[in-house]
């Protein structure tokens, strides 16, 4: 498949300059595609890493995670909604609170600035984050190709940029996208990839503002037996510490990533983790349908491997005490995704 980006500037560095998901010349017939933004969220330890690593073998997708500075730049965005909009609430504060309110912008301006920075430090790998198991061609704990430099340059770039007086709030968020498609298309040009697909669980909760940053764009909520999340969570030295606590976790994020989606009506699909280690080639050909790309199963099966062994290790491992606890808190969830029919389970 021959691949030409188009629409893009390089700077003295060879660094790409301009939006990554642009158009590019795929070889077949009608020439040209274009390629939406692309978000795989889920709760932690449901398989967001496999998901990325499989869809980053795809000869256009370039794989970047963990952005989390995302999540900061969406509550930014919506604080500058309300610095510069008109609601009642800001009516009052320019009578009553106009110096602290200006004093508190500025404030959230710079812990947004420090929080980028310190989400860009990447932590030595082989730090025991994740298990021994599973495989990173990309980075354990991050892909992220630009620099601390390049960030902090177009980071300042951009609040240099901000306007000073009233705009509305579909600007900033635009302002917002031409942000994150700078940073994100050095990422490509150095993966040598004209697009991206960006994997930070944490998106989940925010899947209603994130449909205002990237209008259009897909996003993949994969979903893992909340019991399997659990216990994968309670191995770990961080995250929930007991099953019930786990549980009610699973429960909320899904739900409330649904709710956003739906609200936002946002271009969204699930995805169960079993089924992707199950059968990866049909819940691949499924996801790249829903992205509107070739599917290239091939090339990505024949370059990494799925394990299909990590599914159901809660049966060997709940209490029948831990059972029950779950059940209580999640177990109707466990019911509405397929993964049991009833709460015979619970007793077997």
């Amino acid at each position: 498949m021959r691949l030409e980006i188009y629409s893009s500037n390089w700077d003295m560095k060879g660094t790409m300059i301009g939006l990554a998901n642009e158009k590019l010349s795929t070889g077949v017939a009608g020439g040209t595609i274009s390629v939406p933004p692309v978000f795989i969220v889920g709760v932690p330890r449901s398989g967001t890493t496999l998901l990325v690593n499989l869809l980053g073998h795809h000869p256009i997708l370039a794989p970047i995670y963990e952005t989390r500075f995302l999540r900061n730049l969406l509550l930014l965005c919506e604080w500058c909604c309300w610095f510069y909009g008109n609601s009642l609430s800001r009516k009052s504060a320019k009578i009553f609170a106009e110096a602290w309110v200006r004093w508190r912008f500025q404030k959230v301006r710079e812990k947004y600035r420090s929080k980028a920075i310190a989400y860009n430090i990447i932590p030595a790998e082989g730090d025991g984050t994740k298990q021994s198991y599973e495989s990173f061609p990309f980075g354990e704990s991050h892909c992220i190709a630009y620099t601390m430099e390049e960030l902090i340059r177009e980071t300042d770039a951009w609040f240099d940029s901000l306007p000073k007086n009233d705009v509305t709030c579909e600007t900033f968020y635009s302002s917002a996208r031409g942000y994150v498609d700078r940073l994100f298309s050095i990422h490509c040009a150095r993966m040598k990839k004209p697009h991206w697909v960006n994997k930070t669980p944490g998106l989940l909760t925010y899947t209603d503002l994130l449909a205002k940053l990237y209008p259009g764009s897909r996003c993949i909520h994969i979903l893992r037996d909340g019991r399997d999340v659990a216990m994968s969570n309670i191995s770990l030295g961080w995250g929930p510490r007991t099953v019930r606590a786990a549980a009610r976790r699973w429960k909320s994020l899904i739900q409330r990533g649904r709710q956003g989606a739906r609200s936002a009506q946002l271009s969204y699909t699930e995805l169960l983790y079993e089924d992707l280690v199950r059968s990866p080639r049909e819940a691949l050909k499924r996801i790249t349908r829903f992205l509107t790309i070739e599917d290239c199963l091939d090339e990505i099966l024949s370059q990494f491997k799925v394990s299909k062994e990590r599914t159901e290790v809660w049966r060997s491992r709940f209490s029948q005490a831990e059972r029950r606890v779950f059940a209580q808190e999640a177990g109707d969830l466990l019911v509405e995704l397929g993964y049991e029919t009833d709460y015979s389970w619970v007793e077997r």
